[in-house]
């Protein structure tokens, strides 16, 4: 598991497909989590033990390799349909469905694939519904942020359930393309992303910790919450 800052720069998840991300050994530089223990003789003993953040939100970001024959109806990339959180604890007890939800595309610069007809992010939220051409939003290169009914608090040792349209739709269907890949990532807040100086997101108060491996995930999956490596 690794601890990410998702940085525009780094990450690539406004203008172009996502490439990679800056790893910080230390997630949280240029933050005062100092911890005194005042002994009672005089002496201040200093703890500089990092503070872990709490995590509300599950960040989605698009491994598609921009065939843009994946789709003759501009579904492009994975194609979300539902993101729910449980916990396997309680009988893996449903904590809740995605109930907001922020994403953008990054379509190749060339201009290809321009047909692009699965952007509305209402798909995403509520318990899955979709079918193989309606009821998803496509990340088309980009990426999705959600969070949880009664913004519920992603705890170590939930599982993530991410409903992709994948194999399991296309009912023998030889042209249709199912399962495609993305990864999943526990964050701070769905108001991590805002508003940068130029006018396009800023994604650099984003604290993420990365659930999929190097391999991703693709089609529907189930992903253990683990942050005890913090």
């Amino acid at each position: 598991m690794r601890k990410i800052w998702l940085s525009i720069a780094a990450a690539g998840l406004i203008a172009s497909p996502l490439v990679g991300c800056d790893v910080s050994e230390d997630p949280f530089d240029g933050e005062d989590t100092t911890i005194g223990t005042d002994t009672g003789d005089d002496t201040f003993i200093e703890d500089t033990t990092p503070v872990a953040p709490d995590y509300f939100a599950i960040l989605l970001t698009d491994r598609w390799d921009e065939r843009c024959a994946t789709s003759s109806v501009g579904a492009h990339g994975a194609d979300i349909d539902a993101i729910g959180l449980f916990d396997p604890a309680a009988d893996t007890q449903l904590v809740g469905y995605a109930a907001f939800a922020r994403a953008k595309t990054a379509p190749p610069a060339d201009g290809e694939c321009n047909e692009y007809g699965y952007g509305d992010t209402d798909e995403l939220k509520g318990a899955p519904d979709g079918a193989l051409t309606s009821g998803f939003y496509s990340l088309y290169g980009g990426w999705a942020l959600v969070e949880f009914d009664a913004a519920a608090q992603i705890l170590d040792g939930y599982t993530v359930t991410v409903y992709e349209i994948g194999d399991d739709f296309c009912g023998g269907i030889s042209s249709c393309v199912g399962d495609e890949g993305y990864d999943v990532y526990v964050a701070t807040d769905l108001d991590c992303v805002g508003e940068g100086a130029d006018g396009t997101d800023d994604t650099s108060a984003c604290q993420l910790v990365q659930l999929t491996g190097d391999d991703g995930a693709a089609g529907e999956a189930t992903i253990p919450v683990s942050l005890s490596a913090f």
